[in-house]
């Protein structure tokens, strides 16, 4: 959607009663019924996600499993303290209403190889395989005692990743992250310790970009650009991981 344009289209918040249905369908009718207390916490949760779509999704989703009124209460709770958030503007307020499916998912190495997707361009249609090469290649996965057992364990991870909605399945070959999803990603690898992430990908770079401190960035992407000469030298001691695909380098 272009700004500015007279045949621009406002897409609103779902009302009370849709938000519900499309939460429901996400939990399934079942959990909501485990316990007299766990529909009447449903509907806070709903509020809490003012009508968004996909935190109403993706949200419930990582509910779906959840069947005593104990971890429903623990829901609530910490939406309710992301909504009371330090951070301004409604897009940080709705990464950190998902990032609840972020924090359900059951490892931190299905975490990692989440916020891994994120190095991709927005809307980048990525190949399974090659994902999951990557992620053998960085260590990403357990310990296996031969390729193939290594590689059913990353689509495996592909597959518990879409049931979380936080990859979208476009054929049987290759998946995509949503740009809501992908923003997140890139916003939890930015609030994270451990990871730092430079991701310049597909925002037609012609130059070398610059950063404020090269020696911190543990992961770059640079892919999907029109650079042409990448002379500079770089201090990056703590680099794992550098996309330079799709571009026109010449040096």
């Amino acid at each position: 959607m272009q700004p500015n344009m007279d045949n621009n289209i406002r897409v609103a918040c779902l009302p009370s009663g849709e938000a519900f249905k499309l939460f429901e369908e996400k939990v399934g009718s079942e959990t909501l019924q485990m316990h007299p207390d766990i529909h009447n916490i449903a509907e806070a949760v709903v509020e809490e996600c003012a009508g968004l779509p996909l935190a109403l999704i993706t949200i419930g989703r990582a509910m779906a499993s959840k069947k005593t009124s104990r971890e429903w209460e623990y829901a609530i709770e910490v939406l309710r303290q992301s909504a009371a958030s330090v951070f301004p503007g409604v897009g940080k307020e709705m990464y950190l209403k998902l990032k609840f499916s972020y924090d359900c998912l059951p490892d931190e190495r299905l975490r990692s190889c989440f916020l891994y997707c994120s190095l991709y361009p927005e809307d980048h249609l990525i190949e399974k395989d090659e994902l999951v090469d990557c992620w053998i290649g960085e260590g990403l996965l357990d310990e296996h005692t031969n390729l193939s057992s290594a590689r059913n364990q990353g689509h495996f991870i592909i597959g518990s990743l879409i049931d979380a909605c936080l990859l979208e399945k476009e054929d049987n070959h290759r998946v995509k992250m949503h740009d809501v999803i992908r923003d997140m990603a890139l916003w939890i690898a930015g609030e994270s310790e451990k990871e730092n992430f430079f991701v310049k990908s597909g925002v037609q770079l012609k130059e070398q970009p610059k950063a404020k401190k090269w020696e911190e960035v543990t992961r770059m992407s640079l892919m999907d650009n029109q650079i042409k000469n990448l002379t500079e030298i770089l201090e990056c001691p703590n680099l794992q991981t550098l996309f330079l695909g799709s571009n026109d380098l010449k040096e």
